[in-house]
């Protein structure tokens, strides 16, 4: 029934409650715009990275076994490792075991050694190393020089050399 009149006055309530939230609304802006802003230099400001020395020596250098591929670390278990002498030379013995369900077809190496660590003449070629689901084969190369003390066994997938 009753009908409501738009007087200036209202007009003018309405105009007046837009230019108290103008302010608020460019203080939000801003603070947004800023926040972006600082956003983008702070990453900036970190520098260039530093070269460092590693935590830790390289794993070629610690371990008897290298996975030359990750994956096969879960794939091909080594079940033993040995050391003997034939003739004055090393002679390096493992054996390895299909971990999995399916037929992995890997290669290996063995590397050997000094006595002051140092890699001997890596003359060997990659073996082929297939091994069926389960199974375990034994490996073993005899250092061609005597100056042999120590090896290191690498494994890595078929073809990935």
């Amino acid at each position: 029934m009753f009908r409501k009149v738009c007087t200036a006055n209202d007009e003018s309530m309405t105009y007046r409650k837009r230019r108290e939230l103008s302010p608020v609304i460019v203080t939000l802006s801003l603070f947004l715009f800023c926040f972006v802003i600082l956003c983008l230099v702070i990453p900036g400001c970190g520098g260039t990275y530093r070269a460092t020395r590693p935590s830790r020596p390289a794993l070629e250098d610690t371990e008897q076994v290298v996975y030359k591929n990750l994956d096969l670390k879960a794939s091909v278990g080594v079940l033993d490792i040995s050391q003997d002498t034939v003739n004055g030379l090393v002679r390096a013995r493992c054996r390895l075991k299909n971990l999995t369900g399916k037929t992995i077809n890997a290669e290996i190496k063995i590397k050997f050694r000094d006595a002051q660590g140092y890699e001997m003449d890596d003359a060997a070629p990659w073996t082929p190393l297939p091994l069926e689901s389960g199974e375990i084969k034994s490996f073993e190369q005899i250092a061609s020089d005597p100056n042999a003390v120590d090896f290191r066994i690498v494994i890595q997938r078929a073809g990935s050399h």
